[in-house]
Formats: structure tokens, C-alpha cells, sequence
């Protein structure tokens, strides 16, 4: 207990059927907006944040919030609630879906996920980079970005 005698609120959601549950996932992931905000410096000079924009405006918007994305987000969060019964709170909510929001961005930045357009490399920077010996994702070459994405904090809206 707090050193001023109260115990802090603890919100907890009403009781609710898997209906109820079913149609708030699917309201929740419709709606879902977000930003995504990444930490750091980059080794360029440029803030991570700032790369990670340039590289959107590149045709390489890592952290699109696209049909696919929304559709995951809700699966996670399925998953997650499965067997609950009470509806969960704006928090919880929340919590679980920037965890799924960054787990998603992260697997389209490894290149495991393929559920945006990723702008081909221009022929001369990508024979620079494999010659470089860099064989990595576009938007990955040393892994400084994709580490600082790793610690990204993702802003529900």
C-alpha cells in the first residue's frame, strides 16, 4: 500500500459474454490508430525517428495501419482474452495491441512479413550495399534501425 494510506484504483471491466467480448476485438481493431515512436540517434545524424519517417515517405512504410495489421491485432488480442469474462479496459486494450502493433512492424522490417509494398532499392544503392557485403531487408543494413524499432514506444490513439 502507498505510504499515504490508499491503495490505487484498480479498474476492472464489467462481466460480459464472448459476444460482447468478440464485438468489442473487432469495434476495437476496426478503429485502431497508433503511432509509432523510435528512440535514439541514428549513426547518420539523423534522429531513428526521422529515418524511419524518410523511409515511409521512400515507399517503405514499415508501420502502415493497414486492413492486414488490424486484422492481426485483433487475432492477438483473441488470443490473448480467450476464456475471460469480463470485458477488458481501454488499458488492457491498449497494452496488448502496441505490443501486437511493434511485434507487426518488426516482422515487416526482418522481411518475414510481406503485407505492405516495399519501394524496390534503386539498382545502384543495392549493388553498393551487397558489395558492402550487406545481404540484409531493405531498411535493414547494420541493424541500428531495426534494433531502435525494437524500443519503439507505440502511441494508441
Amino acid at each position: 500500500m502507498p505510504a499515504d494510506g490508499y491503495a490505487p484504483e484498480r479498474r476492472v471491466g464489467r462481466p460480459a459474454t464472448a459476444g460482447e467480448i468478440e464485438r468489442l476485438i473487432r469495434l476495437y481493431a476496426q478503429s485502431l490508430d497508433y503511432t509509432v515512436d523510435v528512440p535514439g540517434t541514428h549513426y547518420s545524424g539523423l534522429t531513428n525517428q526521422q529515418l524511419f519517417d524518410i523511409l515511409a515517405r521512400q515507399g517503405r512504410d514499415f508501420a502502415d495501419n493497414n486492413r492486414a495489421l488490424r486484422t492481426y491485432v485483433a487475432t492477438e488480442l483473441r488470443i490473448h482474452l480467450e476464456g475471460t469474462k469480463r470485458l477488458p479496459t481501454n488499458e488492457e486494450l491498449d497494452a496488448l495491441a502496441a505490443r501486437a502493433v511493434l511485434a507487426r512492424v518488426m516482422s515487416r522490417l526482418h522481411g518475414k512479413v510481406r503485407d505492405i509494398t516495399v519501394r524496390r532499392l534503386t539498382e545502384a544503392y543495392a549493388r553498393a550495399k551487397f558489395k558492402a557485403g550487406f545481404k540484409t531487408p531493405i531498411g535493414v543494413r547494420t541493424g541500428a534501425l531495426y534494433y531502435a524499432v525494437s524500443r519503439a514506444a507505440v502511441v494508441i490513439e
